[in-house]
């Protein structure tokens, strides 16, 4: 299993809808760069033919864009007042648009696609010398939805598989002693999972 990326300019309607987003919180933004990235788990990158790499790019694209994704990504911080984050689906679940495009990969053929999320990158500039990570944070808020989304970091933003950075638990069943302590035992156990609370 692998993961490929592709990347591609944000459409010039949303890039401006997004900077005047991100000025309304912060008015020392200037400019703003954005690019869309496809995470593609692929089962089988030696299937990624010429010919089908081809046709998976023909499908992000839509059919109505131009083919200008790219396996390099074109943003990176060069100054001390620009900043860079990425923002996408968080790993736990495919979202619909992902299921939708890998339904639409298998029945032309790309059956070696198993999950397909775009993110969204942005590179913001500021008119002044020094970003908090405070106002890092501020702006994020702008563009996040912290229910579905999540930032992508170097440490989080997975590499092989969405499902990598989830440890898998040393015991896969355990005894609970229900007989012996009851509904205590149970809230117990769901307090140690990170259950729903009495206020959920």
């Amino acid at each position: 299993m692998e993961i490929i990326r592709l990347f591609c300019p944000v459409e010039e309607t949303k890039r401006q809808k997004y900077l005047r987003n991100f000025k309304k919180v912060n008015p020392h933004v200037t400019s703003l760069s954005a690019e869309k990235c496809y995470h593609i788990q692929v089962s089988n990158s030696s299937a990624l033919s010429t010919e089908s790499l081809k046709l998976l790019r023909w499908i992000l694209k839509g059919p109505q864009g131009d083919d200008n994704l790219s396996t390099d990504s074109h943003l990176s911080v060069k100054l001390k007042h620009e900043t860079l984050f990425e923002i996408g689906p968080r790993f736990t679940f495919s979202t619909a648009e992902s299921t939708n495009t890998v339904s639409i990969c298998h029945n032309v053929g790309l059956k070696f696609i198993d999950r397909i999320e775009m993110s969204v990158r942005y590179l913001l500039t500021l008119d002044t010398n020094k970003i908090a990570e405070s106002e890092v944070n501020q702006l994020i808020e702008t563009v996040c939805d912290r229910m579905t989304q999540c930032r992508y970091t170097n440490e989080n933003i997975p590499k092989n598989n969405f499902f990598e950075c989830f440890t898998e638990p040393k015991k896969r069943w355990y005894y609970i002693p229900v007989m012996e302590k009851g509904a205590a035992a149970i809230r117990d156990e769901n307090t140690k999972l990170g259950g729903f609370s009495y206020a959920d």
